[in-house]
């Protein structure tokens, strides 16, 4: 039967016999790896969505980059970082619907206090 102490004291057998006294280290690498994997420029597509080809998600900066189907490119500042993890973590969201609850509504945070800023792309 293990417990919610058994990991900790896994680690201090490791560190006993010499082979743990890197592990923090590590542990903060391999954390600081997958903070910047998970939350910088992820590209969202859930699906086929009449709205938007794409979204770019990054968490850490507050921005989201949306490709839409007609062309047209929209890098919003100031987006929820909550509704950003959930759009990366949550494969169910629709895009349009999220684009219109978290980007263009009248009460969000994006639409009061950011900026929708259109992107002349040189590439198609």
């Amino acid at each position: 039967m293990l417990t919610y102490a058994q990991p900790a004291v896994d680690v201090l057998r490791l560190v006993h016999i010499g082979i743990g006294e890197s592990l923090p280290q590590i542990v903060h690498l391999l954390s600081f790896i997958m903070f910047n994997k998970l939350f910088n420029n992820v590209m969202v597509r859930h699906g086929h969505s009449d709205c938007a080809d794409y979204i770019i998600a990054n968490v850490k900066e507050g921005t989201a980059f949306v490709r839409f189907t007609n062309g047209g490119s929209y890098l919003y500042t100031n987006v929820s970082r909550r509704a950003l993890f959930n759009l990366v973590m949550n494969e169910n969201i629709s895009l349009g619907r999220w684009i219109n609850d978290c980007l263009t509504f009248v009460d969000s945070k994006c639409a009061k206090f950011g900026t929708a800023n259109q992107v002349n792309l040189a590439y198609n």
